[in-house]
């Protein structure tokens, strides 16, 4: 056995080797992966469910907003102002503005995508005491009186969480649930409530996500809202707020900033669970996870297959072991071939005497691409050569920006000749801001450009964000227009303000820019009454530790700073203060530099 052994060639000895290193390897790694299937399954299983918590918190998230959006939305439409500012005899005698009110409040509903998550909607007028009702239910007297029961003075949004639904229709087939909150109504270009907007969001904002067959196979669903726990098992809720603390007293282990997975809590059947805490709404949803019988299970029934996999790896090597006998003269015979093709030997090579076709196709190819590589090379330098030319052909026909003025021009001058304003003024504030930005190819410039850089941005976005905020500018001496500052620097803290700031408040803006001069130095604040910044993440941006994963319009304020830092020194750069829900302020310290020393 011996002599037969010695007088294989090479490759069969490499081969056989080869297949009883990979019968080893396999029974070593079939060991390994069952007493490690359980861990890596239990893994995996926590990641799907995270990723699923987060995708379905997100999906409610943006619902949510949406109804956020209509209270904006009301706040900003004029047939809505009418109806909660008009007298009260104007409202007995004229009962359309009650009409176009309801119809309104109805076209926003569809128009936003949540008519199928308000239950019940009710607008009422704080100066005349009138109310229309909308929604998915019929409307009835008693319904003003579900609100008005419910005390909406409570710091918390939704005082009272998850409540069986008064408005849903007794004979329903199933329980229905809705999640009561309030917000005002301020109408067009005044700071003063005029109104109430009281809703009852649906349960199915939540429950949707969750069908009965899934958390069959998947395991019940919590929801946490303030100090309120329920569980939904596929057709009811039921309140067990007496077992809050069982979960915040845990110890849940952090999986990112809004995800966590808890030990098995014993006076919950002794599940774990993932659950995955909303900044937005404030809420977390929260599910079991199977018990570790039932991962063991899996487990189990996971390692069946080894020994499937087993067979079918030891039945290739035998096929393989076949093939090699039977290709390895002709494949040998190619690579040479194509080894001395790679060392620059292009003769034509004898053809193959005895072979498959596909062998004989493949030699005769390499044969034919070897007398051809000389004058691809050559080609190779000649086609580079006509490449760098054509590109720099394509840079002489780039588009002269004056090009761009001409057609914004056009465009405005289209706007003009139709009477359309805001065509008119947005494309003439875009030009503006465009041949502001070609203009300027200085570091500086002088206050006075900046601030008419932001008013034309904010032309722009007053056509998107309609009459939501307003803009007050303080510059307390005039030669101050004449200080020079970092071009462009200004901008994007406005920008920060309406996005971050007054945008996710739901409410009427006000942005403020003050400039002014302390001890002979330069100051700059742009004042929002948005949502403000929590103190962790305020203390976070003022001491410039921010990271990648911070938010970009964190790192978009810290860049800032920096510029600040590079052009006159640490002494000088930038710091916020903020209270939450009530404002945030960012101040910009420059030295004072006047344009021609003026």
């Amino acid at each position: 056995m011996k002599k037969i052994f010695m007088r294989m060639s090479i490759r069969v000895k490499i081969l056989i080797a080869s297949v009883l290193l990979c019968i080893v390897m396999t029974s070593i790694f079939s060991v390994y992966l069952i007493k490690n299937t359980e861990t890596v399954y239990s893994s995996q299983q926590i990641s799907t469910y995270s990723s699923k918590l987060n995708s379905i918190t997100n999906s409610i998230d943006q619902a949510y907003l949406l109804t956020i959006r209509l209270s904006t939305m009301l706040s900003n439409d004029k047939e809505i102002s009418e109806f909660l500012t008009a007298p009260e005899d104007s409202i007995e005698n004229h009962s359309g503005f009650i009409l176009n009110a309801y119809n309104v409040c109805s076209k926003y509903l569809i128009n936003l995508g949540i008519y199928d998550y308000i239950s019940k909607g009710i607008l009422c007028s704080t100066v005349n005491n009138s109310r229309i009702s909308f929604g998915l239910t019929y409307g009835n007297a008693g319904d003003y009186d579900v609100f008005k029961s419910i005390n909406f003075n409570d710091e918390r949004m939704f005082p009272v969480g998850i409540i069986p639904n008064p408005f849903a229709e007794q004979n329903r087939k199933y329980e229905s649930y809705c999640i009561p909150y309030k917000t005002n109504i301020y109408p067009t270009l005044s700071v003063h409530k005029a109104g109430n907007l009281y809703i009852a969001l649906d349960s199915s904002i939540i429950t949707n996500y969750f069908p009965p067959k899934d958390i069959e196979s998947s395991g019940n669903v919590y929801i946490m809202i303030d100090d309120f726990l329920y569980v939904y098992d596929g057709e009811t809720i039921e309140d067990i707020s007496d077992k809050i603390n069982l979960i915040r007293s845990a110890g849940p282990i952090k999986i990112d900033s809004q995800t966590f997975h808890t030990g098995p809590i014993k006076e919950l059947d002794g599940k774990d669970f993932i659950y995955v805490n909303s900044n937005t709404t404030g809420w977390s949803i929260m599910q079991e996870l199977p018990s570790q019988r039932d991962q063991l299970k899996n487990a189990l029934t996971s390692t069946d297959i080894l020994p499937v996999i087993l067979l079918i790896f030891s039945s290739g090597l035998v096929f393989f072991l076949i093939l090699n006998h039977l290709i390895t003269k002709p494949v040998t015979r190619i690579v040479n071939h194509i080894e001395q093709v790679s060392e620059g030997n292009f003769d034509r090579q004898k053809e193959l005497s005895s072979a498959s076709r596909e062998f004989l196709t493949i030699d005769e190819e390499i044969n034919s691409m070897s007398a051809s590589i000389k004058s691809l090379m050559d080609e190779a330098l000649k086609t580079e050569q006509e490449k760098n030319a054509y590109e720099f052909k394509i840079l002489q026909s780039q588009i002269n920006p004056h090009f761009l003025y001409n057609t914004l021009n056009s465009i405005k001058w289209l706007g003009e000749m139709n009477g359309i304003t805001s065509i008119t003024e947005i494309t003439a504030s875009l030009s503006s801001m465009l041949h502001t930005i070609a203009k300027v190819e200085s570091t500086f410039v002088d206050i006075a450009t900046e601030l008419s850089f932001i008013k034309d941005y904010l032309i722009i976005q007053s056509y998107r964000y309609g009459n939501s905020f307003y803009i007050e500018y303080n510059v307390s001496e005039p030669y101050l227009y004449n200080a020079l500052i970092i071009k462009f620097i200004l901008q994007p803290l406005v920008e920060n303000a309406i996005f971050h700031g007054i945008e996710p408040s739901g409410r009427h803006g006000k942005i403020r820019i003050d400039v002014y001069t302390e001890n002979k130095d330069l100051f700059m604040k742009v004042t929002d009454n948005g949502v403000g910044i929590d103190p962790q993440r305020l203390e976070k941006i003022n001491s410039h530790t921010l990271s990648p994963s911070d938010p970009d319009k964190d790192i978009g304020i810290s860049n800032i700073n920096s510029r600040i830092v590079l052009e006159y020194g640490k002494e000088y750069g930038l710091k916020v203060e903020s209270v939450v829900n009530e404002f945030t302020t960012v101040t910009i310290h420059t030295p004072l530099v006047l344009k021609d020393n003026q």
